[in-house]
């Protein structure tokens, strides 16, 4: 980070790092907010520059946007680099909700695993009471602890795992009084993946922090309950899952926590997906409350549903309601080499005639089996791949001898002799954590 000494920032990636942001972000802010950024008259690439005092005086009275989290500490006031954390290894089940409470839906995966306790020592920080959001009348202190020399990401989605039993005094019925804020009380973008009432097993939470986490420290964040008549859920700043809301997706904000992400409400396709087919057989793509997506025929024949979502270092996920393959393959996770046509590279994840879950190397033609996995769950569960390993609810399962998303894009396809069908619900790009390993998240007496 720069120093307090330095009199002058000299790029977009000073400027950045004083203010603990990304340079797009930083970007956008003077695009739209007038942080005080200079040019130099004729010099090359459009040179910056910009003086910290100003920065500072900006920073007094700016208005950021709810998304940003909370207002950066200068480097002039905390000295240490501002670095962030990335994601975890594992999570929950989401069970089929709806209006009533349905029970215990939690499975526990690896995918979403904490740091070990024996990891390296961190840094630890101490803070006072928080500043609490309007509505809020309780709160607990969540710590989250990042034993990696890595840091996690700047907007990393960290997963939070409750046990409603413990704060049931302070939920409503159905958790929507529930929200997540930093110390300076600004609201912090949070998704519920599972849990769709207080008599659950467990809740678990998405929460994207704004800052991250450093490398081998810790940040302290808040859950805040409001009465429990007051509903807290928007589709802004605290939102759920498409099928815990008592209308498919009404309260979801998936998009402002995750990198990439779609519920498929429909009618029509999401922005950046595209429908590809190969025109023998007989096609069928639905969107509308999530995907079905289904081919039949003897001739052969193929329907894919693919995007301009790249993966690269980052894990996708989707959420498999159903399956059927005779004869034929349904590929619920695999890559193609195009963001705007389907181009099938190995390799792919899915299932052909009646199979378990596999792993397979094709492009078209019979496929070749790489890994059977060594857990199926039945749907509804959460696929996951992350460079060569295949994880079914949060579990690991397989691990091919290459990453298994080769052509970068994410996309879902039917082929078949037969006949073949795929239901799916949402489906996300999310950072990975650092090292892949989780940021531990320890919540709390509630106050």
């Amino acid at each position: 980070m720069v120093q307090p000494t330095k009199q002058r920032l000299d790029s977009w990636k000073a400027v950045a790092e004083y203010l603990g942001r990304d340079v797009r972000t930083v970007a956008r802010w003077e695009r739209e907010k007038g942080l005080p950024v200079h040019r130099v008259p004729g010099g090359k690439r459009r040179a910056i520059f910009a003086y910290p005092p100003e920065i500072d005086a900006w920073l007094a009275r700016a208005e950021l946007d709810p998304r940003d989290g909370e207002p950066p500490t200068p480097a002039s006031a905390a000295p240490g680099p501002v670095n962030a954390p990335r994601i975890p290894k594992r999570a929950v089940k989401v069970g089929v909700a709806g209006a009533a409470c349905l029970g215990a839906f939690f499975v526990g995966g690896m995918l979403l695993r904490g740091a070990r306790p024996d990891g390296p020592a961190v840094a630890a920080l101490e803070t006072g009471p928080p500043r609490l959001p309007a509505g809020v009348v309780h709160w607990a202190r969540i710590t989250l602890i990042n034993r990696q020399p890595e840091a996690a990401l700047a907007n990393f989605p960290q997963v939070i795992r409750l046990d409603p039993a413990r704060y049931s005094a302070y939920e409503a019925e159905n958790l929507s009084n529930i929200e997540f804020f930093s110390a300076r009380g600004r609201i912090l973008s949070s998704w519920r993946e599972a849990g769709s009432c207080k008599h659950s097993a467990s809740a678990t939470y998405w929460v994207s922090l704004p800052r991250g986490i450093p490398a081998a420290a810790e940040r302290t964040i808040y859950i805040g309950f409001a009465p429990p008549r007051q509903s807290l859920v928007n589709r802004r700043t605290t939102g759920e899952a498409p099928a815990l809301s008592p209308r498919y997706g009404a309260f979801d904000n998936g998009a402002r926590v995750f990198t990439h992400y779609s519920n498929f409400a429909g009618p029509g396709l999401p922005p950046g997906w595209y429908r590809d087919t190969d025109p023998a057989g007989q096609a069928t793509l639905r969107i509308h409350d999530g995907v079905f997506l289904a081919h039949a025929g003897t001739g052969g024949g193929l329907i894919a549903l693919g995007s301009n979502w790249s993966v690269g270092s980052d894990i996708a996920e989707v959420e498999l309601l159903g399956k059927y393959t005779d004869n034929a393959q349904a590929m619920a996770m695999v890559c193609s080499a195009s963001p705007t046509r389907f181009r099938w590279t190995p390799d792919s994840v899915g299932f052909q005639n009646m199979s378990r879950l596999e792993i397979e190397n094709k492009v078209w033609g019979t496929p070749s089996v790489v890994l059977a996995a060594r857990n199926s769950p039945p749907p509804p569960a959460v696929l996951s791949i992350a460079g060569p390993v295949l994880y079914a609810d949060y579990l690991a399962v397989a691990r091919a001898p290459r990453r298994i998303c080769g052509g970068d894009y994410v996309a879902f396809a039917a082929d078949s002799g037969g006949r073949a069908w795929l239901r799916l619900g949402w489906a996300r790009v999310r950072t990975a954590p650092p090292l892949g390993v989780m940021p531990t998240a320890l919540v709390g007496p509630a106050r």
